[in-house]
């Protein structure tokens, strides 16, 4: 057998007991996650926004000493991370809201 064959096989092994598990409502993975919510989109708010608040003065400094296109580069790079934080975000909004 492949070890990617073998690798994957593991993988289902223990993820499909485990769902099943948790699809039935007596196993406490439910209550576990249930109780993670609020602390990880916490989490992953402040995270964000440190990120942006760091990415705004590293762009602000780069559009000041403007050498030829980073300023530019750097504004489409703060937008772009903006925009996958703000899909991040959702994502995980989403899936455990």
């Amino acid at each position: 057998m492949k070890k990617s064959t073998l690798f994957y096989t593991c993988i289902v092994l223990l993820v499909i007991p485990t769902l099943v598990h948790a699809q039935s409502g007596g196993g406490t993975l439910v209550a576990q996650i249930d109780s993670w919510k609020a602390t990880l989109l916490l989490i992953s708010r402040s995270v964000i926004g440190l990120a942006a608040i760091g990415g705004g003065v590293y762009t602000y400094f780069k559009v000041q000493a403007d050498d030829g296109g980073s300023g530019k580069k750097a504004i489409g790079n703060f937008v772009l991370a903006l925009v996958f934080a703000a899909l991040l975000q959702g994502i995980i909004e989403f899936f455990l809201g």
